[in-house]
């Protein structure tokens, strides 16, 4: 019988650990977090100093007790250090909801310094690059450090 259990609880258990470890968070603050999908990253153009790398990021709001879903695809312009964001797509749901319908997008907005959707764009491009986008951010963290 405790066999049984043992086996019935490690069946639970593992799936939900295998998808933890996927995602990363990137930032967080009094309101909510914000996770990056590992396993999602994909580069979708390379195309030197243009670059699109695509990712599912999640996005939890403490305070309206939802999460949602976005999938993103980020440009790049290394010689000219810009970023920009476009919106793919979105799905959102309450705490203990299922996933919504995903809503589609064409939106493209501006990479701001320092906001979190930069941080996640240099986290990503270093994913797909083994360095940062930005020269300061590898300066900092790209060395390896003995």
């Amino acid at each position: 019988m405790k066999k049984l259990l043992l086996t019935i609880l490690c069946v639970l258990i593992f799936p939900l650990a295998v998808n933890a470890v996927n995602y990363v968070q990137i930032s967080k603050n009094i309101e909510s977090a914000v996770f990056v999908d590992n396993d999602s990253i994909s580069v979708i153009r390379y195309a030197p100093p243009y670059y699109v790398i695509q990712c599912d990021e999640r996005i939890h709001s403490f305070t309206m007790g939802k999460w949602a879903q976005i999938t993103s695809q980020y440009l790049y312009d290394y010689d000219n250090q810009i970023i920009k964001k476009r919106y793919v797509s979105m799905k959102a749901r309450k705490e203990d909801s299922p996933w919504s319908n995903p809503i589609k997008y064409t939106r493209i907005d501006d990479v701001s310094k320092n906001q979190s959707n930069w941080w996640i764009a240099n986290y990503i491009f270093n994913k797909a690059y083994n360095m940062y986008f930005s020269p300061e951010v590898q300066a900092k963290y790209g060395a390896k450090h003995t």
